[in-house]
């Protein structure tokens, strides 16, 4: 999504269901969902299937809050990254308001403070 060469880059239709998956995906490797969708804990994109041993670390290393915490900061992550894509594809500058918008959550800095609790 954020690769100037790759396919997500231009199109934000496109790029939704790849953040769904991922959202969906992080969910399961946390252990936020049901156990039949746990069954299903193999994403086919190796992207977002890459993050199968940090999530199994943080579920096996954190209690439940920690871990709804840490999948607030990533929900955000990707909700930020969304706004700013649809900001850079509308081929104007953002306002400073705009820019802080989403800069602070795409920049993952809750998502490390929340890794590194």
């Amino acid at each position: 999504i954020d690769m100037n060469d790759g396919c997500l880059w231009e199109n934000s239709d496109l790029s939704r269901p790849y953040r769904d998956e991922t959202r969906e995906y992080i969910r399961i490797c946390l252990g936020l969902t049901s156990d039949e969708d746990r069954s299903r804990t193999r994403s086919t994109n190796a992207t977002i299937y890459a993050f199968e041993g940090i999530g199994t670390a943080i579920r096996d290393a954190y209690n439940y809050e920690q871990i709804r915490r840490f999948m607030d900061h990533m929900e955000d992550f990707l909700e930020m990254s969304r706004l700013e894509q649809v900001l850079r594809l509308q081929g104007t500058l953002p306002s400073v308001e705009e820019f802080w918008s989403y800069r602070l959550g795409t920049s993952a800095v809750h998502i490390m403070l929340a890794v590194n609790e």
